[in-house]
């Protein structure tokens, strides 16, 4: 294993990097190369020379920021629809800010999803790469979530059958009912021109939320505040629902954004008069193609 001896061939480097854009670690890598040549003592180069490897495929790609936005150009050419917008300096570096997202518990489940494509070691050009294939990924499953919820039929779970298969021919297949065996109504009081639900939590009486619900409009609000904050109702608005003995949910709980009818009024449908799930599924098919 003499420096002089130790060499990747070209088709070791190629199949690296193609490894690479798909997100493998280089250890992975390594490990990987040991596998088919049975044993790690049987390969002609180290890990080492594989990360010189790596920066030596990075120089030729020249200034990182022109290989990105070299890259976003080529995305723009197969996709009239991409709009993006640089200024550089006349060295060829890119002038400007980078906005991310603050972390909060509404966008966890998207940098964990991200974290799964990206790390530390990426450079400009590898994380617009590697964004960009997060982002193909989640149009992807929301194509073939869209697919199963309107092409599909969802099982009943629970024993409330008549107001699951009311939720079932609104919500998409990944938007369910909250469980309210949870909670249990245990007190009820007039107010005006509707009434007040004490709801209190399984083994935690101290724990009341107020849910209120006027007769007259069907209209239904909880002291929680979880469906004015994400659109979908919560455990205790679930809860009074049953007491009532409700096989509908009411209209004043079913936000069209998580309903199967969302993009049925997209403003690029109405536009141009194609179907957006259609474009979509085009998309999808035609990266698949390539």
């Amino acid at each position: 294993m003499l420096p002089a001896h130790r060499k990747m061939s070209e088709a070791d480097v190629q199949q690296m990097m193609n490894m690479r854009k798909v997100g493998i670690t280089t250890q992975h890598i390594y490990g990987s190369f040991a596998c088919d040549m049975g044993g790690f003592e049987k390969l002609c180069f180290r890990k080492k020379d594989m990360y010189n490897e790596i920066d030596k495929q990075r120089r030729k790609k020249g200034i990182d920021a022109k290989s990105a936005l070299a890259y976003l150009q080529q995305l723009k050419s197969s996709d009239g629809r991409m709009y993006w917008r640089h200024t550089t300096d006349d060295e060829g570096y890119v002038l400007g800010t980078l906005f991310g997202i603050v972390t909060t518990s509404r966008v966890e489940g998207l940098h964990s999803l991200l974290g799964k494509f990206v790390n530390t070691h990426n450079n400009f050009s590898e994380f617009i790469e590697h964004h960009h294939r997060c982002l193909s990924q989640m149009r992807f499953k929301e194509v073939e979530a869209d697919f199963d919820s309107i092409h599909g039929q969802q099982e009943l779970q629970t024993e409330l059958r008549a107001l699951e298969r009311s939720a079932s021919k609104l919500y998409t297949k990944e938007v369910v009912l909250q469980s309210a065996s949870r909670v249990n109504v245990t007190g009820e009081r007039r107010s005006g021109f509707g009434f007040i639900y004490t709801v209190t939590k399984y083994r935690r009486p101290s724990k009341e939320w107020h849910v209120f619900f006027w007769p007259s409009t069907t209209k239904m609000r909880c002291s929680c505040q979880r469906m004015e904050s994400i659109g979908i109702p919560c455990d205790h608005l679930v809860a009074v629902i049953v007491y009532l003995h409700m096989e509908d949910i009411p209209e004043s709980l079913v936000l069209k954004r998580w309903t199967m009818c969302a993009k049925d009024s997209l403003d690029s449908g109405q536009c141009t008069g194609f179907d957006p799930l259609i474009l979509c599924r085009f998309d999808a098919l035609h990266m698949s193609a390539k």
